[in-house]
C-alpha cells in the first residue's frame, strides 16, 4: 500500500476502497496465506524424494509457537469440517506460564519443526474429517511432555 501511494497508482478513493478491502478480508488472506505455504512445503517434499529415499532427511528445527501452529491447520480445515457440521476443538496440556506485560499467559514456545508438526497435524485432521459421522466432534490435543 506504501508503495502505491509513493507512486500514485491510485486516487484517494481508490486507495480507501483498497484498503477497506483488505481489512475485510484480512483473516481470509492470512489463511490463504498459510495454506500456499503448507502446499509449497508439500510440493518441496515431493522434489526431495530422492534426498529422502537416500536417507538424507533434513529437519528445520527453531522455537515457535505450537498453539499458533495447530490453529493456522484448524482454519485451513474449517471449511471442510464446518461442511459437514464437525466442531474442531483444541486442547494444550502442559504448557507453562510466563509473566508477560504484568500477566500470567500461557507459554506455547517450543523447539519444533513448525512445516512438519504442522503436515501431521494435518493429515490427523483430515483423517478424521473424512471419516468421522456427520455433525461430530473431533478434539486435537496436544501435550508438553517434560524431558523430550
Amino acid at each position: 500500500i506504501e508503495d502505491l501511494k509513493k507512486r500514485n497508482a491510485l486516487t484517494q478513493k481508490e486507495l480507501g476502497d483498497f484498503e477497506t478491502i483488505l481489512a475485510e478480508n484480512k483473516k481470509s488472506l492470512e489463511i490463504t496465506f498459510s495454506s500456499c505455504r503448507m502446499l509449497e512445503f508439500n510440493v518441496e517434499d515431493l522434489l526431495a524424494l530422492p534426498r529422502l529415499k537416500q536417507g538424507k532427511f533434513t529437519k528445520n528445527v527453531e522455537l515457535g509457537d505450537v498453539n499458533e501452529a495447530v490453529t493456522q491447520i484448524k482454519e485451513i480445515m474449517q471449511y471442510k469440517s464446518t461442511e459437514r457440521g464437525i466442531e474442531v476443538e483444541t486442547k494444550m496440556i502442559g504448557f507453562p506460564k510466563t509473566l508477560e506485560d504484568g500477566e500470567m499467559k500461557d507459554n506455547y514456545m517450543i523447539y519444533l519443526d513448525t512445516q512438519r508438526f504442522q503436515q501431521i497435524v494435518m493429515n490427523y485432521l483430515s483423517n478424521g474429517i473424512k471419516f468421522i459421522v456427520d455433525k461430530g466432534k473431533i478434539l486435537v490435543m496436544v501435550q508438553l511432555v517434560k524431558g523430550h
